[in-house]
């Protein structure tokens, strides 16, 4: 983000706090939004590729692992 832009902000009479939520905050929405897709898609990749290629419970990862032993010792109604 330009210093300009925030320099402006403070020109204009604006705060720390508003020129965080007015400014700074709007123009990084699109970045905010791309990192948390980004990283859903990383832990999503982390569960799914293991649980896809792994056939042996012994060489499950965490995650797989995890969800293997919660869904054994559950009753589905």
């Amino acid at each position: 983000l330009p210093d300009e832009v925030i320099e402006a902000a403070r020109m204009d009479g604006a705060g720390r706090l508003r020129t965080f939520f007015a400014v700074v905050l709007p123009l990084c929405k699109p970045l905010i939004a791309v990192l948390s897709l980004l990283t859903f898609l990383n832990q999503w990749n982390d569960f799914a590729w293991p649980l896809t290629v792994l056939k042996d419970e012994r060489l499950f990862t965490l995650s797989v692992g995890m969800q293997f032993v919660n869904g054994q010792y559950t009753a589905d109604y």
